[in-house]
């Protein structure tokens, strides 16, 4: 191990769409300074993209279905269900590599480390800075949330809650907060619980950093994406479903969110100074724009669909390039790069790969079998450590009330059931992520055993049956999954036409509805409308592997003139019209797509592959460019970008060659 230090913030949900337009403006100078002191780059986010499967991810250079990190919430022992913790993950974090070989680190609010792991340094989890949901005379430090125990009380003086916050605090927010009726509107109450965990965060990040010998510093802020996704729809340009006075009040909330963040990053770097390594990065990004979607699916993790697949990157500090772009980064490839800053080998079970292209001289590093098998003490949680069950049922009325997960069934068995179901779909989905399908097909027929009526259970084994050209047991996946979804319909209306006529006998039909009868309506109205769009997606798949390209053509039409908007069955339509060699149509979809959305690298390497195929050579490879500036690991759009050039120009042939059998090789063996 050589002498540098790495501090790695994480900013949960930080895109740089919005980012790049308030440092234009000059309200983010900090990471303006950052990103012209070094390197930056979009960052590619993991599937599924929920943050305590990605954040695991970031700390272990690892997949899902091997850290073990699989959701938001676990089966408890014993029956029922709890917060995901630190005891289900099954390998080393960087924390635990520099423990074991002798060095210290500072973690703070990483998702998840509770409970905490005894390091060599100091930990401090996910837990410590939430906010109680009702207030408390004495606001207990959770059991499990701070290692060494013995600085808790120190480090519970610089927690922050709302009721220390003033009027010009909210005031940053909502400038015209004086307007909220507070007794309906309980939107500045969130702002103030946000505002105070990220506080709480900071300031427990400056008093350890200061007071604690540190070679890495891991800190996490979650509060940008829980301010996303509570205010996003509020920012301009309007939502159809947002009035002009919610959008007056609450459309600056966000960008006031991004440089309070700025103003934190700023008294990080200070503190640190120049000659430590700085690594910001987000998980994933947020959609800001026209493709904020308009309504949020009624099942778990639906909020996800607010996210984008790409998040943000920024890298400064000695032997770091300055004022450069970097391509191709994924979240897989932040701890091997952080291993290789601090001359520590990387894992060859690890998925990601140091970024060489950040730095100004070649980075040298050694490589080992795994880091889970080298001897040593990690001072790793045992699996069978104690948990708060308190605060495990605080954090789990957290997550629902973020939408995170639905509210619990009392029963525990059944709580216990259905976090067991998300385990393994999200397990599946990880599989699915990397083309494991066959590891993903028990998973699924498990599911769909269970659930029949569960459309995205089917709709994916479908889909995965297909990939492995089972056509004839994917065709009875579809056949029960449509029979089973119409009873699913039919009996969500009959529910929905009661629910309607009690609410329509109500005496005060102005008065707000109860949260859990709003959830229920909600699931409801879910149910009740059928996924019309992916059964005619499903039965023109079954219908192109049967060979009936001309009955899947009449679908995919049907399906172009039903969902214009909807890019992830339109980018479906557009790949399987590239299968029937209708080059012409596959350009039309793919057109549509990029104009709606510029920065999707499957619909640009279906534009390349449109445009190589009726010989518009330049660009083709320019689409196959920008896909590759998005997604550099994509190895078929490289390869449309070599015969595009090949075919544009012989004299190249032997250059992109070169080029392309660097990429295969760094791909393929990567250390």
């Amino acid at each position: 191990m050589n002498e540098n230090r790495v501090l790695l913030v994480g900013w949960d949900g930080a895109d740089w769409k919005v980012i790049n337009r308030l440092m234009d403006a000059g309200r983010m100078p900090n990471l303006n300074r950052m990103v012209n002191e070094g390197v930056v780059g979009d960052l590619a986010t993991l599937y599924p993209p929920l943050s305590p499967m990605l954040w695991t991810s970031v700390a272990t250079g690892k997949h899902a279905f091997k850290h073990g990190i699989l959701g938001f919430t676990e089966p408890a022992p014993g029956g029922g269900a709890r917060p995901i913790s630190s005891r289900s993950r099954r390998t080393k974090a960087l924390w635990n590599i520099m423990s074991q070989e002798g060095a210290h680190s500072v973690a703070i609010g990483w998702w998840p480390s509770h409970p905490v792991e005894p390091i060599r340094g100091a930990m401090v989890s996910n837990h410590f800075h939430t906010v109680p949901r009702v207030p408390r005379k004495a606001w207990e430090v959770p059991a499990g949330s701070v290692h060494p125990w013995e600085i808790a009380p120190r480090l519970a003086e610089l927690r922050w809650h709302p009721s220390r916050l003033t009027g010009a605090h909210i005031l940053n927010f909502v400038p015209l907060a004086a307007e909220v009726d507070q007794k309906k509107d309980r939107h500045l109450e969130t702002i103030a619980k946000l505002a105070c965990e990220c506080t709480t965060v900071y300031e427990v990040a400056q008093a350890l950093l200061r007071d604690v010998p540190w070679r890495l510093a891991a800190v996490y802020f979650d509060a940008i994406d829980h301010f996303s996704h509570g205010f996003m729809t509020y920012r301009p340009p309007r939502l159809p479903q947002i009035s002009e006075a919610d959008e007056r009040l609450y459309g600056g909330v966000v960008d006031a969110a991004y440089c309070y963040h700025d103003l934190l990053l700023g008294k990080l770097l200070e503190q640190v100074g120049q000659d430590v390594h700085v690594i910001l990065m987000s998980d994933h990004g947020f959609h800001s724009d026209h493709l904020r979607p308009l309504t949020i699916p009624a099942e778990p993790a639906g909020p996800a669909v607010q996210h984008r697949t790409h998040g943000i990157l920024s890298m400064r500090g000695p032997g770091i390039r300055k004022d450069e772009r970097i391509y191709g980064a994924s979240l897989l490839d932040i701890c091997p790069t952080i291993l290789a800053i601090l001359g520590l080998p990387v894992g060859r079970d690890m998925d990601g790969r140091p970024l060489a292209q950040a730095f100004e001289k070649p980075l040298p590093f050694d490589t080992i079998e795994s880091w889970d098998s080298r001897p040593g003490d990690a001072r790793c949680l045992p699996a069978d450590a104690d948990s708060d069950p308190a605060a495990e049922q605080e954090a789990m009325k957290q997550l629902v009330e973020l939408g995170y997960i639905e509210p619990q069934p009392k029963n525990r068995e059944q709580a216990g059931l259905r976090a067991r179901r998300e385990w393994s779909y999200n397990q599946s989905q990880s599989y699915l992520g990397v083309g494991r399908t066959r590891d993903a097909i028990p998973l699924l027929e498990e599911l769909v055993r269970e659930t029949p009526a569960e459309f995205r259970f089917g709709t994916h084994l479908a889909d995965a049956l297909l990939n492995e050209g089972r056509v004839d047991e994917a065709q009875v996946v579809v056949e029960q999954l449509a029979k089973a979804q119409e009873e699913r319909v039919k009996t969500a209306r009959e529910k929905l036409k009661t629910m309607h006529a009690r609410l329509e006998a109500r005496p005060d039909k102005t008065k707000p509805l109860p949260r859990k009868m709003q959830d229920r309506l909600r699931r409801l109205q879910a149910d009740a409308s059928p996924n019309t769009g992916g059964f005619l997606l499903l039965n023109a798949r079954v219908l192109m592997a049967r060979g009936k390209d001309e009955e899947a053509l009449v679908i995919l039409n049907e399906l172009r003139r039903g969902a214009p908007t909807h890019l992830g069955l339109m980018l479906h339509a557009g790949q399987l019209f590239l299968k029937l060699r209708r080059w012409r149509e596959a350009e039309v979809v793919f057109t549509g797509i990029i104009a709606k959305d510029p920065n999707m690298p499957a619909a640009l390497t279906g534009m390349s592959q449109a445009q190589l195929a009726q010989r518009r050579n330049l660009r083709a490879a320019a689409a196959a460019l920008s896909a590759i500036g998005l997604q550099y690991d994509n190895p078929y759009a490289h390869y449309l970008l070599g015969v595009a050039l090949h075919e544009q120009n012989p004299r190249l042939q032997e250059q992109r060659s070169h080029q392309l059998g660097i990429f295969f090789q760094q791909r393929l063996h990567p250390l």
